[in-house]
């Protein structure tokens, strides 16, 4: 399950760079290698930003994709660490008939965040996540939109 779940990060994130221009891959890598020992909790580490990263393009990855071949349990923690944007569709893995769409950008505070906090899987990796990105010795550049970024994981932490 591992290794399918690093070639999907794989593809996914594929030239995606991060703040401080190192491939983006190594983010989910570093926050699964905290997890070595629950293969869940390190197969949700490496997912967890595939959904959210591939919406509406060319390489997209569904939850319901992901549902097949890496099952209920990894799928519904990725699907909580999942932000929901305008125009996603919702993932009811149970009821196919039904297809609902996000409506608006989920807020990150008062939606995203708590929605996370109730899986536990997810709120461990958020964590992770949070404070991986809290690592400003990997920026080049310090800028004011980044304090008020660095401010909003905090608040998130907390939430947590």
């Amino acid at each position: 399950m591992i290794e399918k779940a690093i070639a999907v990060a794989l593809d996914a994130h594929r030239s995606q760079v991060d703040l401080a221009g190192y491939p983006y891959i190594l983010h989910p890598l570093r926050l699964a290698a905290k997890h070595e020992d629950s293969e869940l909790l390190y197969t949700v580490a490496i997912l967890h930003d595939v959904v959210e990263d591939t919406f509406g393009k060319p390489n997209m990855i569904t939850l319901d994709e992901l549902f097949a071949e890496f099952g209920l349990n990894v799928t519904a923690s990725v699907d909580a660490l999942t932000r929901r944007e305008a125009g996603m569709r919702l993932w009811y893995p149970f009821r196919e008939s039904e297809v609902v769409y996000q409506k608006h950008e989920e807020d990150y505070l008062n939606e995203y965040i708590p929605r996370c906090a109730k899986d536990p899987a997810a709120r461990i990796i958020k964590r992770d996540d949070l404070i991986d990105h809290f690592a400003i010795e990997r920026m080049k550049v310090m800028e004011d939109k980044d304090l008020a970024r660095l401010s909003r994981y905090h608040q998130a932490l907390k939430i947590l």
